[in-house]
This record gives C-alpha cells, structure tokens and sequence, in this order.
C-alpha cells in the first residue's frame, strides 16, 4: 500500500471511529457531569466534549437535570454576556473577579492535587455576595437556578453532598449560609476535600452501591464570617479552616450611578448565560496536557513565591 493510500485509510478510519463514539456518546447514559474517561471526556447537559476536539450533541438523564434543577442552559449570545461582565471591571471589583475566575477554575481543580476547596465570600448585607454567585453561575448557565439556597430552610448537607456528585466538575454556588448551624458547615467543611459524601443506604439499610464524589470549587456566601463562627466551635476546628479561603466584601459604590450600573449588569446576566464555560471546557479537554502543565507550572511560582516548606 503506498503513501497516499495508506493516508486516506487513516482518515477514513478516524472519521468511522468518531461516528462510532458519537453513536455510543447518545446512547449512553450519564449519571453526572464533568469528567469521564481519565478526564479525556467531558460531559454538560447538552453536549460532550473529546480529546479529539470533537463534540457530540447529548440530553443528560432526567435525574441529573431534576438535581441541577434543568440550571446547565444556554440563551443569549457569548458577546452580551462578555459585555455584561465588564460590570465587574476596575480596582474595587477584585474580590469579585477572584470568584469568576474560581467558576472557570473549578474543572481544573483536579489537576493540583486536590479534589474540593470552599471559597467563603463574608461581609454585610448589600455587598453584592448574591449578584456575584449568579454571575458565576452564568458561566455554566441560568444565573439564578444554579446558585443553591443556604439557609436552614435551603437544601440539607446531605442534598448537597448529591448534588455535588452530579455536578462533579462544575463549580458548586450556595447562597446565604449565615444562620446554617455551625455543625453543619464544619462537617461539609470536612467533606469538601476528601472528594466524597456519604455512603449511601437503600430502605433495606444496605449500601447500594452509590458514592457521590466530586473534584470541584464550592463557593458560598455568608452576612458573617464563616471562619469566626468555626472558630468558637472548639480546639478541633483548625483543619477545617485548611479547606477554605474566606474573601472579604467591604467596599461598594453606593451612588445613584452604581446602582443603575449594577441593574444594567443584572438585566444583561440573566438574557446572556451557559456560553463561556462551554467554550472554555472544550479548549480544556482539547488542550488537556497542555492546560495541566500550565497549572502545575503556576503552583510551583506560588510555591517559591510564597516560600511554602510543607505540602
């Protein structure tokens, strides 16, 4: 067989191999989403991203829709939402831009070792806490049904720990924890890094099986400091406070101008949302190796940078 031959039989052979695998991929049923097949697949509600490059339309199962509240979604265009988020531009929006960059990094937080860290926004009612999870939510999609209630009347540590699993590499976005018991934040504070929830009983009390894990960025909000409130639990709480990264929301602009700035902002989130994390995930899937030797590269200038002597 010449050259030229053997040239068109490798193409003809791919192009037969990425029909198969898009016949398998819309067959298949996912029970969460993210990554799959050693991170060389990744899965949203409506599409899978290759290695390759190649994308496959997808419908996601019934169960993970109903637990993200159908929240993964599209509408509006990328340009409307980049143009609402110039909202966030300038020195005092600091603290705000270190969680949207966090909504991004939330897939690739897997490539540092780690599998769970909480990024706890505090601060005093009107900081703009809220606003900023939906914008993170709009990254990946609807800006208000993808950002979870906190409070005692929101959603259990349990639920969490299940929607945590389905959503598996997507940021994790829960609002108003302030009058959460502090029991309750200290055992999700535990559960966030080591990746996994609870093992699961069916009525029968054995183990079905089922493990809700998870490699991802959770982000929450809080009218007081989360750090405090653990802090004054007891002797035992300094590991858990090893698993968050508190940020401070003081400053805000509370002139007439501001305000319509931020209703402007506000109206452009919610038309526009779910297109940036889809274009940048399937950047990171085809550019996989690439991505995590940049990632590596960076936490070793931190490391020096910080001069950090323990793991």
């Amino acid at each position: 067989i010449d050259a030229d031959m053997a040239k068109k039989v490798q193409f003809y052979m791919t192009a037969y191999l990425r029909s198969l695998v898009s016949k398998a991929d819309k067959n298949k049923v996912y029970d969460r989403l993210g990554w799959h097949d050693d991170y060389k697949t990744f899965v949203l509600a409506h599409a899978i991203y290759h290695r390759d490059g190649s994308v496959v339309a997808h419908d996601a199962s019934k169960s993970v829709q109903t637990a993200l509240r159908e929240g993964v979604v599209s509408a509006g265009t990328l340009e409307g939402w980049v143009h609402g988020m110039k909202f966030y531009g300038g020195d005092k929006n600091y603290h705000n831009r270190t969680f949207l960059l966090g909504a991004f990094a939330s897939p690739l937080l897997h490539m540092t070792g780690h599998k769970g860290v909480l990024m706890a926004a505090s601060g005093e009612t009107g900081r703009g806490k809220t606003t900023m999870l939906e914008a993170c939510a709009s990254v990946w999609g609807h800006p208000e049904r993808l950002v979870v209630y906190g409070g005692p009347q929101g959603a259990t540590v349990n639920a969490m720990y299940y929607m945590m699993g389905v959503s598996h590499s997507l940021p994790i976005l829960w609002d108003e924890t302030t009058e959460r018991e502090t029991q309750d934040m200290k055992e999700f504070l535990l559960a966030i890094p080591q990746g996994k929830g609870k093992i699961r009983l069916n009525k029968a009390s054995e183990h079905d099986g089922k493990l809700a894990t998870w490699e991802a960025i959770v982000m929450s909000s809080a009218n007081t400091d989360d750090v405090s409130r653990i802090l004054a639990v007891g002797k035992d709480s300094d590991p858990q406070l090893m698993r968050m990264v508190g940020v401070e929301f003081e400053e805000i602009d509370t002139s007439t101008e501001a305000k319509i700035a931020a209703d402007k902002f506000k109206r452009a989130m919610r038309e526009h949302y779910g297109h940036a994390g889809a274009i940048f995930i399937r950047y990171v899937t085809e550019h996989y190796l690439t991505v995590k030797r940049r990632v590596e590269q960076v936490m070793e200038e931190i490391d020096r940078e910080m001069q950090a002597t323990s793991p």
